[in-house]
C-alpha cells in the first residue's frame, strides 16, 4: 500500500494535477495554498495518509465483486490531488485549531476544550471512508452537539431558481447549511471557499458576484436523518464508485463540509422523503454576495412567489385594511357622553 501512495509523487499524478488545473479554472485561486498545506506535512504524516487510503481501499475490496474492480477503483481515486489536499488540511487544521464562530462557541460552553476542537477540525476535514469506526463515531458525536438552526440557506443554480418560480418545485431538496458559519472569515472568494461549490459538474467558478439562493425557516429542527454521515462505499457493475462518498469528491459525508478554511461549518442533506417545506413568509429566495450577505429578491406568500417590493407593499396594504375594518367595527360614543353623567 505504502507503494501506491509513493505513485502520487510520480509523473502521473503530476500530469493529472495538470489536467485538473486546465479542466476546472475555478481550482486556481485555491491550488497555491493546497499545495502549501501538502508541501509541509512530515514523514508521520505521509505515514498516516497510506494508513487511511488502506482503510478506503480495504473497505472498497470489501464491497468489489473481484479484485481487478477493487483496484480499478482505488486508482481511478489516489491519483485525484483533493483526495491529498483533504489530508494536508486535516493536519494543518489540527494543529491551529478552528477559527471562533458561533459552532466552536457552542461547543466550549458544553465542556469541550480548546484540544477537543482542535480533533474536532482534524477530524471534519477527512472523508468518512477514510476513518476508523472509532474515529467516525468521534466525529459523529461532535456533530450531534452541534447548535441547531432556525434558518437555513441551500445555493442553487440560477435554473432551479426559475423552477421554484413556476411552481415545479414544492419543497426544499438536497444539501444545505445555516447562515451563521461565515462569522470571522472575510474573503472575497468566502462562499465558494467555505461551501466547496466546486464540486463536480458545478456551475459556478471562485469570484462569483452572486450565489444563487434560499433562505429557509425551520418549522422543526432538523432530524438527525438529515446529517449525512456515511463511510460505507458502494460500486457500480463499471466497477466505479457510484456514491458521492469517496476521497476525491469535496463531500466528507462525516456530517461537516470539506472548508478549505479552519472552520466548523455543519451540513445537512435534506432528501425526497424528509423534505423542508415551504413556509409563507419565512421563505425567500434571492442571492449571497461574495462577503456572505443575503439579499432577497422573492418572498413565498399565499401559495406563490412574488417580488419583494410587491410583497413590502400588498403587507402594507393589508395592515391599512385590517386598521380601516377595526375602526368601522368600533361602536360609536355619544356626544358629551362624560358631561351628562357629570350633571347627573
Amino acid at each position: 500500500m505504502y507503494k501506491l501512495f509513493k505513485l502520487t509523487r510520480s509523473n502521473r499524478f503530476a500530469d493529472y494535477l495538470k489536467r485538473y488545473v486546465s479542466q476546472d479554472k475555478s481550482t486556481k485561486p485555491f491550488l497555491q495554498s493546497d499545495l502549501a498545506y501538502l508541501g509541509n506535512i512530515t514523514p508521520k504524516e505521509e505515514k498516516e495518509i497510506a494508513q487511511r487510503l488502506e482503510i478506503f481501499f480495504t473497505r472498497l475490496a470489501s464491497k468489489a465483486s473481484n479484485w481487478k474492480m477493487a483496484r480499478r477503483a482505488f486508482s481511478n481515486e489516489i491519483f485525484i490531488p483533493e483526495t491529498y489536499f483533504k489530508f494536508a488540511r486535516s493536519f494543518a487544521f489540527r494543529k491551529s485549531g478552528p477559527l471562533p464562530n458561533h459552532v466552536t462557541e457552542h461547543l466550549h460552553k458544553r465542556g469541550y476544550t480548546d484540544q477537543d476542537l482542535k480533533e474536532c477540525i482534524g477530524l471534519a476535514a477527512i472523508p468518512a471512508v477514510c476513518m476508523t469506526d472509532d474515529e467516525f463515531q468521534r466525529v459523529k458525536k461532535f456533530r450531534l452537539e452541534c447548535p441547531v438552526p432556525e434558518v437555513g440557506f441551500r445555493i442553487m443554480r440560477v435554473e432551479d431558481r426559475d423552477r421554484y418560480l413556476t411552481g415545479e418545485f414544492h419543497s426544499i431538496c438536497g444539501f444545505w447549511t445555516d447562515h451563521m458559519h461565515y462569522d470571522g472569515a472575510a474573503s472575497d472568494k468566502l462562499i465558494y471557499d467555505l461551501l466547496r461549490l466546486d464540486y463536480p459538474k458545478s456551475d459556478y467558478r471562485a469570484h462569483e458576484k452572486k450565489f444563487y439562493a434560499i433562505r429557509f425557516a425551520l418549522k422543526h429542527a432538523p432530524l438527525k436523518g438529515q446529517i449525512p454521515f456515511m463511510n460505507r462505499i458502494k460500486i457500480n457493475e463499471y466497477g466505479e464508485i457510484s456514491s458521492h462518498n469517496t476521497p476525491g469528491n469535496p463531500l466528507t459525508a462525516n456530517g461537516f463540509t470539506a472548508t478549505r478554511e479552519p472552520l466548523l461549518v455543519p451540513e445537512y442533506k435534506a432528501t425526497a422523503f424528509q423534505p423542508i417545506p415551504l413556509i409563507e413568509e419565512q421563505t425567500c429566495l434571492g442571492y449571497l454576495d461574495k462577503h456572505g450577505k443575503f439579499h432577497e429578491e422573492f418572498m413565498f406568500y399565499k401559495g406563490k412567489w412574488i417580488i419583494k417590493k410587491q410583497y413590502e407593499k400588498q403587507k402594507e396594504s393589508e395592515k391599512s385594511i385590517s386598521v380601516l375594518k377595526v375602526r368601522i367595527s368600533d361602536p360609536p360614543k355619544r356626544p358629551h357622553e362624560n358631561s351628562l353623567v357629570m350633571d347627573r
